[in-house]
């Protein structure tokens, strides 16, 4: 038996369901010898290179089967790992022996099960499996790279420094430079009191990876929070040309191009942006806010921004946004659609009286000026809380050449809470014409 004929047969395989088939034909038979188990082992390896997920899984639950060696529980845990399976991959685990493991096997299973409780949000147990692996094996880099990242995951500062000192002082030749100088960055901006010029002297040194994305992005963080935009501004292009598609990077990049007031960049980044993010991402409202700032919304943003505000749930956030949502489709949008969404809001999220003050701001921007005055009227029978409402109404009457209604909103509304001073100068600029 010969891993290169099994995956030859593979090749005229149209599904998974077929690979298993053909599978079938060499895990079902008697007499299968170690060898046979090695190659099997080899096999489920390059099925899930060739990303036949469901064959490989197959595969290894028969070798466990019929052998119930420990490295094949081992292989179905780092399987339903990598899948997100944490709960079926720890029951794996529990399924190889405590004693008598070699030490890469010893080693691989406690320093799987320490991953799997760090991605469960289990830190304290991860590290309790850490902490062991090491007195155990206290040669072992990774437990020390792994428990190094927990504790700063944590906010254990001084695990932290002692884990930096270690790994730095015994582990020099083994360890991941970039991966160590960027964690040694991080904990130095967790510190209550940020010392720049340790930072600097990290990010200066020609041991910090300049052909690392990440690595980059973290400077061009510092930097940032520094406000040496220039220098932020080389990082990040660094980062982007290494990873074009690294979201948080184009995203520090607006940040700084908003800073430098770079109108071609900020434009240049909103659009790559705009056609990037998912709808559900927060960072939704940052391009709204830059593109708003910048007199820089498309339509394009706007699909993308009314996909967002039917999604958000804070009140309070999603009538101010549809406040800035109506100002801008006002201008450059559909207002139909806008109309449409208006209603889609659900209300217990939106009074009547905010939904006419935003219909009425949007009949406003779009000549629908009777409309306007209509929901004017509503929202302001429900005295919403509106500074500028009775500001806005009487500007309506005023533009219809209705002065006289202006005037009598004006004497309903001065001394209260609203702003009137402004219509009543509107109101004599027009009576001295």
């Amino acid at each position: 038996m010969r891993a290169e004929e099994i995956m030859r047969q593979m090749a005229y395989s149209l599904d998974q369901t077929e690979a298993i088939d053909i599978l079938r034909e060499y895990v079902e038979v008697e007499d299968l010898t170690d060898e046979d188990y090695q190659t099997l082992h080899e096999v489920a390896l390059q099925l899930l290179q060739r990303g036949y997920i469901e064959a490989g899984e197959y595969l290894w639950l028969q070798l466990y089967h019929h052998t119930q060696r420990p490295e094949y529980a081992l292989a179905l845990a780092e399987l339903y790992y990598k899948y997100q399976s944490l709960d079926t991959a720890l029951l794996w685990l529990q399924q190889i022996p405590t004693a008598g493991l070699s030490p890469s096997l010893d080693q691989a299973k406690s320093y799987l099960s320490a991953e799997i409780y760090q991605a469960k949000g289990q830190g304290r147990a991860a590290l309790k499996e850490l902490n062991q692996l090491i007195r155990t094996y206290p040669r072992y880099y990774p437990a020390y790279a792994l428990a190094l990242e927990i504790h700063h995951d944590l906010g254990n500062s001084k695990d932290v420094e002692t884990f930096l000192y270690t790994i730095e002082t015994y582990f020099s030749d083994e360890m991941d430079i970039a991966e160590f100088k960027t964690l040694q960055v991080q904990y130095l901006l967790a510190q209550e009191t940020i010392n720049f010029p340790a930072i600097y002297d990290i990010l200066e040194s020609d041991a910090y990876p300049q052909d690392d994305a990440e690595a980059l992005y973290l400077a061009a963080e510092v930097y940032v929070m520094a406000e040496n935009y220039l220098l932020a501004e080389a990082k990040v292009d660094q980062s982007i040309a290494l990873q074009p598609n690294y979201v948080d990077a184009h995203l520090l990049r607006l940040e700084i191009y908003q800073a430098l007031e770079n109108l071609s960049g900020i434009e240049t980044e909103l659009t790559w942006l705009t056609r990037t993010l998912p709808m559900d991402e927060p960072e939704v409202l940052t391009l709204v806010d830059i593109a708003d700032e910048f007199a820089l919304f498309t339509p394009e943003l706007g699909a993308l921004f009314e996909d967002h505000l039917l999604l958000m749930e804070d009140v309070e956030q999603l009538y101010s946004y549809l406040k800035l949502y109506v100002r801008q489709v006002g201008q450059i949008g559909d207002t139909n659609q806008a109309e449409r969404l208006l209603h889609q809001v659900a209300p217990e999220q939106l009074t009547e009286g905010q939904l006419q003050y935003l219909l009425a701001r949007l009949y406003k921007g779009t000549q629908r000026s009777e409309q306007a005055v209509d929901s004017y009227a509503y929202a302001l029978s429900e005295l919403l809380a509106e500074p500028s409402l009775v500001l806005e109404l009487g500007e309506l009457y005023i533009q219809q050449g209705e002065v006289a209604k202006a005037k009598d909103l004006l004497e309903q509304f001065n001394g209260t809470d609203y702003e009137t001073e402004p219509l009543a100068q509107k109101i004599q600029e027009v009576e001295r014409k």
